[in-house]
């Protein structure tokens, strides 16, 4: 059976309206299959069926306020039970009944946000929904929500764990008047794998400023340093350098390291390519290069990390308005590479949609901005409690929607619940004004 029929046949096994209309139409057509009019009408027949059945669903489901009629018709739409598939408009419907106060179309709605794979999946809304449908009935919620503002009553910093773990940049000079001392003792303490001298080194061949430019010695002391870690590790201490850089020397040393790594992904894609065409000329089974897909969330990671760099960096109009465009690629290729939301922690989201709420070098635009704070709290990633909380910000204010004080809270509980400063610190502010 030929691939297009057999993935035709899937999507008709999915409820995919299209691929039952493409089906009547090749049986009709007979290109792709032999012509035959009687298996074309049988398809048009089940089309006809299901549009006919979704069509009085959604009609019904306009029509009516009864919650369990909402909850069947909304999970019917999701899942194409004898209806095509439509799973936008059938959360449409369970919303609508979760609105008419349903705690069980609450709890289903997080469940289908929940779903890994899924159109609708999304992290951050499913635990916004969980939140809801539990609230009014599990008093241990709103416990725990008063025991974190006692914890936030006094304005107390609170050092995160990875300062103590992951290496600091800022304690790496840019520049080192004393380079000739300085270089044998970071030598000698990158031989016994000191990640600090490690950096510190790669860094300096790499930029070329106190010593010969030497872009094989900074890729060989970067490697040493991944040798020890994965690549999660190495963006999570590039992250944590952005987040902590205390001047523009830290952040170029962090661009310095990310053009680095991607100068060694570049490399070995090359060489493993020169590797597979060595064993074609020998006649050998040629080994498969799959650098350019599997390391696609690398480079966006790279590249929006990049993008964030070159926006606090500020140093030039066309370093801005590129440090933008790779902000904006790195949101229109989120939704291919979940790996990526994970390594860059969302930050270069989180950097857009502010750009975008303040009007700062970009045209103001709240309804952008929100659309890349959802997509930035999809994925289950450090910075969703971001992107949760200025959405919250947002509906506080009356950004580009109209002013919201019960879902804005929502979202700072359920972000104050996961330990943000800045959520607890909101709600205890709003708890006084009341």
């Amino acid at each position: 059976m030929p691939k297009p029929l057999n993935g035709q046949k899937k999507a008709y096994q999915n409820n995919n309206h299209c691929g039952v209309e493409y089906l009547g139409k090749i049986y009709t057509v007979g290109k792709i299959v032999p012509q035959n009019y009687e298996t074309a009408l049988a398809w048009y027949k089940k089309g006809e069926t299901q549009k006919k059945n979704t069509d009085i669903l959604i009609d019904n489901a306009q029509r009516t306020r009864n919650s369990n009629l909402l909850i069947q018709y909304g999970q019917q739409l999701i899942d194409g039970q004898n209806v095509f598939r439509k799973e936008q408009l059938g959360l449409k419907f369970l919303i609508k009944a979760a609105n008419l106060g349903s705690t069980e179309a609450k709890t289903i709605i997080a469940k289908n946000y929940y779903k890994e794979g899924s159109e609708l999946y999304s992290y951050g809304f499913a635990q916004l929904w969980y939140y809801r449908a539990n609230k009014d009935q599990d008093p241990d919620i709103k416990t725990s929500l008063i025991q974190k503002l006692k914890e936030f009553s006094t304005e107390t910093t609170h050092q995160e764990n990875d300062a103590q773990t992951l290496p600091n940049l800022s304690e790496i000079p840019l520049r080192n008047n004393n380079i000739h001392q300085t270089l044998p003792l970071l030598e000698v303490a990158a031989a016994k794998n000191n990640e600090q001298a490690l950096l510190a080194l790669a860094i300096l061949y790499a930029q070329g400023k106190d010593v010969p430019k030497d872009q094989n010695k900074a890729s060989f002391y970067l490697v040493k340093v991944l040798h020890q870690h994965s690549n999660r590790w190495f963006f999570k201490m590039i992250t944590f350098n952005i987040t902590h850089a205390q001047n523009s020397d830290d952040y170029i040393k962090t661009q310095i390291l990310l053009d680095s790594f991607e100068e060694k992904l570049h490399h070995d894609a090359k060489l493993c390519n020169e590797y597979a065409k060595q064993d074609a000329e020998k006649g050998l089974p040629m080994m498969r290069c799959e650098h350019g897909l599997v390391d696609q969330p690398l480079y966006q990671t790279i590249h929006g990390l990049s993008g964030v760099i070159a926006i606090k960096l500020h140093r030039s109009r066309d370093e801005i308005q590129n440090g933008i465009q790779q902000l904006q690629e790195y949101i229109r290729l989120l939704r291919y590479y979940e790996e990526t939301a994970i390594y860059s922690q969302g930050i270069p989201g989180i950097m857009l949609a502010q750009l975008y709420i303040n009007g700062q070098y970009v045209p103001k635009d709240y309804r952008r901005a929100k659309t890349i704070l959802e997509t930035a709290f999809k994925y289950k990633c450090c910075d969703n409690l971001q992107a949760m909380y200025l959405l919250g910000k947002m509906y506080q204010q009356g950004l580009g929607m109209k002013k919201d004080s019960k879902t804005a809270n929502d979202y700072f509980i359920v972000v104050c619940l996961h330990d943000n400063e800045d959520a607890c610190h909101t709600l205890k502010a709003n708890s006084k004004k009341h």
